[in-house]
């Protein structure tokens, strides 16, 4: 009764045995690849100092590259501002250059119309139809004047003193001494002269309307003409008589009146 179980348990476990025409092939697996070791993973405190030295160099950068931009900024600055601070003290010397040279000129032309601006002519008629004129010239100056000459619109009467030739009418001084006034008068000049042709002097009574021009002749010899409206201007050629077309006469024979001038100084 003792071996029966124990027979019945050898009998299965043979049968689970294979035969060997029945051996099964295995296949034979390779032993798995082993895993990488994972990268330490570096100290908190490292990695810190790491991002600390990358930051570093790149502020270092940025300044250098800051610096850099703001001197050439600033050197173009400057070479602007030396550019603008030269044209500015180019154009106010050239300004005052000209001022200089304008205010010298005008300086000039002062000096050179001085004694001009004290020499004048005017008509004085007491009686409207030009009967009773006279003519008077002037030099404030304490130099004399060479020359002077005063045209006139009038008319003049010859023979028949009922007919008269209306004409420009000239009297002139060959010199005029300082501080002097010259008068002539209707009846001061008794004589008269055409200004072209015959010089002879025909005896007349002439009659003024009005004033037409003034020239003289200052002490540097400049001529200037100055105009019945009293305006004064420097006269390069010499002055051509006015009514080509019609009769010019010049008062010959004539003693002007001689006066002291009331007042005598330059122009300025």
């Amino acid at each position: 009764m003792s071996e029966g179980p124990q027979r019945h348990v050898r009998l299965r476990l043979a049968r689970r045995r294979t035969a060997p025409a029945q051996v099964r092939a295995r296949v034979r697996e390779d032993p798995p690849a082993p895993a990488p070791e994972p990268e330490p993973t570096p100290e908190p405190d490292a990695e810190l100092s790491r991002a600390r030295r990358i930051w570093t160099r790149v502020r270092r950068a940025r300044w250098s590259h800051m610096i850099t931009v703001t001197a050439t900024a600033l050197a173009a600055l400057a070479a602007i501002g030396g550019l603008w601070a030269q044209a500015v003290t180019t154009y106010w010397s050239q300004q005052t250059a000209k001022d200089q040279l304008q205010q010298s000129q005008e300086e000039s032309r002062r000096e050179a119309s001085a004694q001009a601006k004290t020499v004048s002519a005017w008509v004085e008629d007491r009686v409207e139809d030009g009967s009773n004129w006279k003519v008077h010239i002037l030099n404030r100056s304490p130099d004399p004047v060479p020359f002077a000459r005063v045209a006139l619109k009038g008319v003049l009467y010859f023979k028949n003193p009922n007919e008269g030739i209306g004409a420009y009418i000239y009297l002139s001084t060959s010199r005029l001494a300082p501080c002097t006034e010259l008068v002539f008068s209707r009846k001061s000049v008794t004589s008269w002269a055409p200004a072209r042709g015959d010089y002879g002097g025909t005896e007349g009574t002439a009659w003024v309307n009005e004033l037409y021009g003034f020239t003289f002749q200052d002490r540097d010899g400049m001529q200037w003409w100055r105009s019945s409206n009293g305006h004064l201007a420097q006269q390069i050629d010499e002055l051509e008589f006015p009514g080509k077309d019609g009769q010019s006469f010049f008062g010959v024979d004539g003693v002007p009146e001689v006066k002291k001038a009331a007042s005598c100084g330059n122009g300025d």
